[in-house]
């Protein structure tokens, strides 16, 4: 596949293995087969910060082949791998309710929501059948905080452990786990400032195959 003089940004295979997604500077999504030959393409106007699949993700249900789009300035885009269309738009607004974009975001296992990672200590969750503005904003911190037992700056990767536990790194250098339910009795620290360079760029937890309760259209799973 050919980039030209563009930068790859990211490179990541479908749940199933069946394709490979990549994103560059030019801030178009690109889908190729698992062999890197293109298939299709959907532009997204902006930089593109990150992107998921639908964790139910198989080349032989169309109605699974979704993935999760994040960039700059825009609202969270659910488009549809089949024919690079959008489905679903989930907005996040700042307090001047300008629309502000997430630097990672993710599935929930069972897909009954997504969760963007902001800067300002903020997670946002949504409920996938809800499109539009959050359901729920969490801010783990503020500027002016001095407890360092709290998680500071930039939010910049994060992942499910199941539908209410996260775990989120920031370009802080910290690692922070969070069951949503009550996030701050829950709040734990996992130390990695002494062994990172630089910020945390990536979360990734190793889990079981989660059955999936929703499709990305809104339609029940009856499997």
């Amino acid at each position: 596949m050919e980039l030209g003089d563009n930068v790859v940004k990211n490179v990541c295979y479908s749940p199933d293995g069946s394709c490979l997604a990549v994103t560059a500077s030019d801030s178009i999504f690109r889908l190729t087969t698992s062999q890197g030959v293109p298939v299709t393409s959907y532009a997204t106007g902006g930089d593109i910060f990150n992107f998921d699949f639908y964790p139910g993700f198989s080349s032989s249900d169309p109605q699974t082949q979704a993935v999760l789009i994040a960039s700059r300035n825009r609202p969270m885009q659910l488009v549809s791998t089949t024919n690079m269309t959008p489905l679903s738009a989930y907005t996040a607004y700042s307090f001047t309710d300008e629309v502000v974009h997430p630097i990672s975001v993710g599935f929930s296992p069972t897909c009954l929501k997504i969760v963007g990672a902001f800067p300002q200590s903020t997670v946002r969750v949504w409920d996938v059948q809800r499109p539009g503005p959050q359901t729920d904003t969490i801010t783990f911190s503020t500027k002016r905080e001095k407890n360092e037992s709290v998680q500071k700056g930039i939010l910049s990767a994060i992942d499910f452990a199941s539908d209410d536990e996260i775990f989120v790194g920031s370009y802080s250098k910290s690692i922070f786990g969070y069951d949503l339910r009550d996030w701050k009795s829950s709040r734990t620290k996992f130390g990695c400032e002494q062994t990172h360079v630089g910020g945390v760029i990536c979360v990734w937890l190793g889990r079981p195959q989660t059955k999936r309760t929703s499709h990305p259209f809104g339609t029940e799973d009856g499997d």
